[in-house]
């Protein structure tokens, strides 16, 4: 066995084990909310997308790595189209299905889908594809099985990617992090001149300090006792876990502040890059629903020796 499948085998027990445990412990129903504090921030991509997804419905969609419950299945449902939720671990999904929170589920390898060519109308996958050991297999994958496009969030590999400080994950793979211009670069070599891409913030951070100047506005205001911007980056912090029972009233607070700083920063600081290929020329319409969500169409030079 090469260091290839041992890191596959490696994965995949580790995500079974971890949704097994989730399920055992009868912890899905929370888990499996996206509606909740945490459902939304870690799905926030997917809601800033909302009028794309809308444009597009319905349409048939797969979403690759999704199996901690389906929420990008769950989202992209809830916006109009028909998805299939698809992991190399469906335990948490069998249980989204079975709840009717997603349409139907697959175990897949992404790296050598099962699907026929053109199964789909688009592919998408969030966060996961950072987690393969051959990560441009999935995309090549993506873009064989879907007819009209690909989506893809990742960490932007522009802002936070330095040699010698490489990332790498309990489960063993190493943490692959994406350049805008090596996305592009991908999509051309491939004669795909037609792509799109934007950025989403860090959402934990915005609403810890939210929610810690709210809370804590003594200890926010002292330097001494404010928490460290590493630590309000990372997971929601206990003094935002109040708003769960009051989340749909807090929303409109969250999304304000959200749009605020995004509005406030260059796009490129943030976490997250936003990268969409598609197969033929973008039309008008979609073109103004993807500005509407922030998105840069540019011109790509398409190659001059193929027709």
């Amino acid at each position: 066995m090469n260091n290839y499948e041992n890191l596959k085998n490696k994965q995949e027990s580790n995500h079974r084990e971890s949704f097994a445990k989730a399920v055992a412990q009868d912890k899905t129903a929370n888990y499996l909310d996206v509606e909740n504090t945490h459902g939304w921030s870690r799905s926030y991509p997917l809601y800033k997308m909302e009028k794309f997804f809308r444009h597009i419905a319905p349409s048939e969609v797969v979403t690759i790595g999704d199996g901690k419950g389906g929420h990008e299945a769950q989202i992209i449902k809830r916006f109009g189209n028909k998805v299939i939720a698809t992991d190399i671990a469906t335990e948490m999904l069998e249980v989204a299905k079975k709840r009717n929170l997603i349409d139907d589920f697959a175990k897949e390898d992404a790296e050598n889908l099962s699907f026929a060519d053109n199964s789909f109308d688009y592919c998408f996958i969030k966060e996961s594809l950072h987690h393969l050991p051959r990560p441009y297999l999935c995309i090549y994958e993506m873009l064989r099985v879907a007819k009209k496009g690909i989506i893809l969030i990742e960490p932007n590999g522009d802002r936070s990617y330095q040699i010698g400080k490489e990332q790498y994950e309990s489960s063993g793979n190493y943490k692959y992090q994406f350049t805008l211009k090596e996305l592009v670069q991908c999509a051309a070599c491939l004669g795909f001149n037609h792509v799109a891409y934007g950025y989403s913030p860090n959402v934990h951070y915005i609403l810890n300090c939210l929610c810690f100047q709210q809370e804590f506005p003594e200890k926010w205001a002292n330097k001494e006792t404010r928490p460290k911007p590493m630590e309000l980056a990372g997971k929601l912090m206990p003094c935002s876990i109040k708003y769960g029972d009051k989340f749909q009233q807090s929303k409109p607070g969250f999304e304000k502040a959200i749009d605020e700083w995004y509005k406030s920063h260059e796009p490129q600081v943030n976490p997250l890059l936003i990268f969409m290929i598609f197969k033929n020329k973008i039309s008008p319409q979609l073109q103004d629903v993807l500005k509407e969500c922030d998105f840069e169409i540019p011109d790509i030079k398409p190659n001059p020796y193929t027709n």
